[in-house]
């Protein structure tokens, strides 16, 4: 190499290192925050969780529990329903099996001296015996509109009988009169146009049913009045009139 090329090559790198200025590292931070921005954007740990692919297991948890909970709502209002259908098949059953405790077959009997005589049928028409039943009649002539009953005092109920399912038994309140007329003479006044005459007969009675749940029944039957004279008789010429009821 010649004495030339080396000067050359002497000069070029006192060049070099006199451009090159060093590197000097500021006390407040700046130069921390260029190697910072040289650093890749760090995300918040809770969005790792759920990134693909490392949170395909927390998105799993996630819609197990969601299906868990719907799950859970939908057992609740299955059995909900449940219970509601339960309590209405044993209603039903209840219902259809239980004591039904009726007046049939009510009638007067009109004796041919102006007497009466009210006879009607106490029947269980239910499946199951009607226990405990107590109650009374309170049989009278008076005038229509009635009057309210006072309730029947408690004396006067206190025998007590069960009733087999379809069984029945007849009521035979005492008899009585309204005058000294005849029948045809109680008949004419019984049926008369605008008249208010009327024979009442009133009931109260109470029973148990088989599944020992209490009933009671109240009936209030009339021969006259408004609903006038249904006379009938049988073949040995006795002869009554039907109750209505009021």
């Amino acid at each position: 190499m010649s004495r030339y090329a080396e000067d050359r090559k002497a000069e070029h790198q006192e060049n070099a290192q006199g451009s090159s200025p060093n590197l000097v590292i500021s006390p407040n931070g700046n130069g921390q925050s260029a190697q910072n921005a040289n650093k890749p954007h760090q995300h918040p740990s809770w969005i790792d969780t759920f990134a693909w692919p490392e949170g395909a297991t927390a998105w799993a948890l996630f819609l197990t529990l969601l299906v868990i909970a719907w799950q859970s709502t939908e057992t609740r209002a299955a059995a909900s329903a449940a219970d509601r259908q339960a309590d209405i098949a044993s209603d039903t059953a209840k219902r259809q099996l239980r004591a039904y405790m009726v007046v049939r077959n009510s009638r007067l009997i009109l004796h041919e001296d102006g007497s009466v005589e009210p006879k009607m049928e106490l029947a269980n028409c239910g499946q199951t015996p009607a226990y405990d039943l107590r109650g009374a009649t309170h049989c009278r002539f008076t005038k229509y509109p009635i009057q309210k009953l006072k309730p029947i005092p408690e004396d006067l109920r206190q025998s007590q009988s069960n009733i087999g399912a379809g069984l029945a038994f007849y009521l035979l309140p005492p008899g009585g009169r309204h005058d000294g007329g005849d029948r045809e003479h109680l008949i004419r006044k019984l049926s008369a146009d605008g008249g208010d005459l009327v024979y009442c007969a009133n009931g109260y009675f109470t029973y148990r049913d088989v599944f020992k749940e209490s009933h009671w029944l109240k009936f209030q039957l009339i021969v006259g009045g408004p609903s006038g004279v249904r006379l009938d008789s049988d073949a040995t010429g006795q002869q009554w009139a039907s109750f209505c009821n009021d």
